[in-house]
């Protein structure tokens, strides 16, 4: 009877022992990840990144668009409490290498690239329309809604540190700088001096400090 029973055990437990055991780090053997970056948020933006292994295990292709929108006006906590709506999107490249030559993406590495966002901005108000009466040149205020369009490329350089949490779960940490080169289009007769132009800003142009996270799946 105590064999039996200890049969019995051995056959209950090994069908979940084999389903929860891991195979260890060595074996892992990515080729492409799926990596959100969620600080991206605090701008109204959702980026999504792609990594494809390229040739070498250190060395892989970044493709990160990110698409921007808010339908409601901002606040004066962010400086965009004049912006009553907004919308855009981006594409970044970049070469991503690993210090070490593992099979698995994991370890410290620097990355290097850049790219382009369009941002679409709604306004109201801050702007003079000019006509002409009589001979004589006349100023309106006008409270209407105007747009504005701003292009942004940008060019960036990071290094970080990636690490597997589980099998296909990926949690990485980077840190480095950055060169935004932005220009506005806006109507005639818009005071412009009433705009925000830092570094958490569209319109900003000028160096910035890039860092974050990214949590995602690899396989």
């Amino acid at each position: 009877m105590r064999k039996i029973v200890i049969l019995f055990c051995s056959l209950l437990i090994f069908p979940f022992g084999k389903i929860f055991a891991q195979e260890p780090l060595s074996d892992y053997r990515h080729n492409f990840q799926v990596m959100g970056v969620p600080q991206h948020l605090f701008q109204n933006g959702i980026r999504i990144e792609f990594d494809k292994k390229l040739n070498s295990p250190r060395q892989w292709l970044t493709l990160a668009p990110t698409v921007y929108y808010r339908g409601q006006r901002g606040n004066w906590l962010w400086g965009n409490y004049n912006v009553y709506s907004m919308s855009g999107a981006g594409l970044e490249v970049f070469y991503r290498r690993y210090f070490k030559d593992l099979p698995q993406p994991s370890g410290f590495y620097f990355t290097g690239g850049g790219g382009y966002r369009f941002i679409n901005q709604e306004y109201r108000g801050d702007r003079w329309d000019i006509f002409t009466e009589n001979d004589l040149t006349f100023y309106r205020y006008n409270n209407s809604s105007w747009q504005k369009h701003t292009h942004t490329f940008s060019l960036k350089a990071t290094s970080g540190y990636q690490t597997i949490i589980s099998r296909h779960l990926m949690l990485d940490l980077f840190l480095g700088y950055g060169f935004l080169l932005s220009t506005n289009k806006i109507p005639e007769g818009v005071e412009v001096t009433s705009q925000f132009n830092n570094a958490f800003s569209f319109d900003y142009t000028g160096f910035i400090f890039v860092g974050g996270m990214r949590l995602g799946v690899g396989w």
